[in-house]
């Protein structure tokens, strides 16, 4: 990750030491919760914690070795301002032209689209365990 990102760690994560990399109030805000209310994204900033450092350095390993003939939901986050449009589709894009079955749908929503649209997140994940409902997003053209 740390190389995608050009080699320095974001400004919005205060690098305390090599084990921890927490997001730092404001810059945590424009990331991830850019979307909500100024309440409820200073909440969701109070209940982060640290996450480790090496996620950032550590070489990342093959994700969908062994997710043959086993069903993918992704939900796509167009504003979201953590993970670009850009690597988000085009995720969805390679793991379909490699031959997984992914049902990928889109939310207007940032990073965080559990506390921007929580019945329909809800109504997602619901659908990935197999209900058959309608979750209100867009489905995934490419």
């Amino acid at each position: 990750m740390l190389a995608a990102m050009g080699g320095a760690v974001p400004p919005q994560y205060l690098h305390e030491d090599n084990l921890t990399t927490p997001f730092n109030g404001p810059g945590a805000i424009h990331v991830l919760f850019h979307d909500l209310e100024q309440v409820a994204a200073e909440k969701a900033v109070w209940r982060l914690k640290p996450q480790s450092y090496g996620i950032n350095t550590s070489p990342v390993p093959d994700q969908v070795e062994g997710l043959s003939g086993i069903p993918i939901f992704y939900l796509a986050c167009r504003n979201d301002q953590a993970v670009p449009w850009e690597a988000q589709s085009g995720t969805i894009t390679g793991l379909k032209a490699a031959g997984y079955e992914v049902s990928a749908e889109v939310a207007t929503s940032g990073h965080s689209p559990f506390l921007k649209l929580p019945r329909e997140t809800t109504l997602f994940i619901r659908r990935a365990a197999g209900e058959g409902v309608e979750t209100g997003f867009d489905e995934f053209t490419g």
